[in-house]
């Protein structure tokens, strides 16, 4: 018997704030929208879909509520003494001012 050694280099999750606050909500009635019913045969797209469910014609505002209120409270910091050092994509788009609220200077 033959085998082959796969070696995985650890895998980090960032969510940098790189999606608008729309696009996260929406991306939650995606799966709805394309697989529970058949509403992607009516609607073009998830966001039509959305607004007709909620009978709403902006959801800008409904979705930055709801960004702020839930979405960002789930997230957890990346906490540098416990993971190690940040990766270094990370860094650099950190130093570049990409990500906010990390120290920029420090990364330098």
């Amino acid at each position: 018997m033959m085998g082959i050694e796969i070696v995985l280099p650890r895998v980090y999750k960032f969510n940098c704030g790189v999606k608008s606050p729309k696009r996260v909500f929406l991306r939650q009635y995606w799966f709805e929208w394309c697989v529970q019913t058949d509403a992607f045969k009516r609607y073009d797209n998830v966001e039509e879909y959305v607004k007709a469910k909620l009978k709403i014609r902006d959801l800008e505002v409904l979705a930055k509520q709801w960004y702020e209120n839930v979405y960002s409270s789930m997230l957890m910091p990346y906490e540098e003494n416990k993971y190690g050092y940040y990766p270094k994509v990370i860094r650099k788009a950190i130093a570049q001012g990409l990500i906010r609220g990390y120290d920029q200077d420090r990364l330098l």
